[in-house]
C-alpha cells in the first residue's frame, strides 16, 4: 500500500485499513479539493482516512455546506456544469458560461452562481433555476463581487470590499438588492436562520447582521477581548455556534445563544473550509493541509492519511 500524508506533523497518528476495499466501505464524512481532484474522507474524524477520486474530471470550485452532508462543485471545460452532492443522489445542472462565484446555503437547501451574465438560484435537488437575474439589472458591477452568499430561506447576498448587498427573496421579481454599508470577510449565513455573521476588519471585530431588525449591527468578538486579525470563520455543529481562527492567537469558539466565548489552543493555522459539520480543512504555513474536529470536548488538529489510488486498482 502506498501511503503519503496530507501534513508531516500533528497531535495524532492513525492507523490505516489493510485495504482499498476496507476504506471504500468506510461511510463518507466529507469531501475535499485537491490540485482539481474532489478527495473524499471516510470515517470519522478520529479515524479518518482521505481517497483521491480516480476520475479524470477536474474541478475548479467546490462548497460545502456548514450544517450539512452537502457539496457543490463546478467543472469547466466545453461543457460547463455543476455538481450538486448529497448523500441521497448526485445533481448536475449545465450551465451557458462559468461561474465567477458559486455558493451553497448552510443546510444546501440552496445553491447559487453567479457568472458574468447571470446570476441564478437554484432549490436543492433541481436542475432548473428558481431565479435568474440578468447581471446588467444588478445594482453593482459583476466585477466588484468578492463573494456570493444564499441562505436557507433562498435569500442572497453580494459582497463587495465596501458594502454588501442583500435580497430577501430573489425569485420575486419585484424583490430588489438593498445596500448595508458595512464592508466584511468571511461572511456566513447562520443555518436555517436570515442571521449573517463576518470579520469586520475595519474596527477588527466579529459582528452578527440581523436582517429582520434593520440590519443592526451586534458586535460578537472584539479587540477588547484581544482579538488579532481574523484568518477563518465557520459556523459549527452546534446550532448558533461560530469557531474563528485568528492570526497569532487562539481558536475561538463563540455561543450566539449564551453570548459566551471560549479560547482553545490548537497548533497554528488556519480555517479554510468546511468537511462536515464541526469539522474544518485547517491549514499551516509550511505544511499541507490537514483537519481540525471541533465537535470533540477538546477541539483537536487531525492528520489525515492519504491512501493511493493505485490500492484500488
Amino acid at each position: 500500500m502506498i501511503l503519503t500524508s496530507l501534513t508531516l506533523a500533528a497531535l495524532f497518528q492513525l492507523a490505516v485499513p489493510n485495504s482499498g476495499n476496507a476504506l471504500v466501505a468506510y461511510p463518507t464524512l466529507g469531501y475535499a479539493l485537491s490540485a482539481g481532484h474532489l478527495v473524499r474522507l471516510a470515517g470519522i474524524p478520529g479515524a479518518c482516512y482521505a481517497m483521491p477520486d480516480l476520475s479524470t474530471t477536474l474541478y475548479t470550485q467546490f462548497q460545502s455546506a456548514s450544517a450539512s452532508r452537502a457539496i457543490l462543485l463546478f467543472s469547466g471545460g466545453d461543457s460547463p456544469a455543476l455538481l450538486y452532492r448529497t448523500p441521497l443522489n448526485d445533481t448536475t445542472v449545465v450551465l451557458p458560461d462559468s461561474p465567477i462565484e458559486i455558493a451553497i446555503s448552510p443546510t444546501g437547501a440552496y445553491f447559487a452562481v453567479l457568472s458574468p451574465s447571470h446570476l441564478w438560484l437554484y432549490r436543492r435537488s433541481a436542475s432548473a433555476a428558481i431565479a435568474t437575474i440578468d447581471v446588467h439589472s444588478l445594482p453593482i458591477l459583476v466585477a466588484d463581487v468578492t463573494a456570493i452568499l444564499v441562505g436557507d430561506n433562498g435569500d442572497l447576498v453580494l459582497n463587495t470590499p465596501t458594502a454588501l448587498w442583500y435580497s430577501a427573496n430573489p425569485a420575486d421579481p419585484a424583490s430588489a438588492f438593498s445596500m448595508i454599508s458595512v464592508a466584511t470577510t468571511f461572511l456566513r449565513f447562520a443555518p436555517r436562520d436570515r442571521l449573517l455573521v463576518g470579520y469586520e476588519p475595519a474596527q477588527g471585530r466579529v459582528i452578527a447582521l440581523h436582517p429582520s431588525n434593520g440590519f443592526a449591527i451586534e458586535p460578537l468578538i472584539t479587540p477588547k477581548d484581544s482579538l488579532a486579525p481574523v484568518t477563518g470563520l465557520e459556523f459549527g455543529a452546534a446550532p448558533l455556534s461560530i469557531w474563528v481562527s485568528q492570526q497569532n492567537g487562539n481558536l475561538l469558539n463563540y455561543d450566539l445563544s449564551q453570548r459566551q466565548e471560549t479560547s482553545h489552543i490548537v497548533p497554528a493555522g488556519a480555517i479554510v473550509s468546511v468537511v462536515a459539520p464541526g469539522v474544518f480543512l485547517w491549514s499551516q504555513l509550511d505544511q499541507s493541509t490537514i483537519i481540525l474536529d471541533t465537535t470533540r470536548t477538546t477541539p483537536t488538529v487531525l492528520t489525515v492519511p492519504v491512501v493511493s489510488p493505485a490500492v484500488s486498482q
